[in-house]
């Protein structure tokens, strides 16, 4: 399994512990992985997508817990509106 790549914490080279390995998602398209290190705390997240002559695996590391990356994962999109809504109550909050 592609999984099986990411053994370790790339920070402190602990292995991870089955129970510290979560799939958020996963479909046809490919999946999203959440491994969290038991030593040091830190979190990975990894995309594995299919690809014609195999799978590809591209990760990277997060504050996020796997919960809270689920819920962004669930957001609405940011818009144009919503930035410019969030400048304008910054610029005003100034005043």
């Amino acid at each position: 399994m592609a999984l099986m790549l990411m053994r370790q914490c790339p920070a402190c080279r602990v292995k991870y512990a089955a129970e510290h390995v979560r799939v958020l998602s996963a479909s046809e398209r490919g999946s999203l992985v959440s491994f969290t290190c038991g030593a040091c705390k830190l979190g990975v997240l990894v995309v594995i997508a299919p690809m014609p002559f195999g799978l590809m695996g591209t990760g990277v590391p997060t504050d996020c817990s796997p919960d809270e990356a689920l819920r962004f994962m669930n957001a609405e999109e940011v818009s144009a509106d919503d930035v410019i809504e969030a400048h304008t109550l910054l610029k005003n909050s100034k005043s």
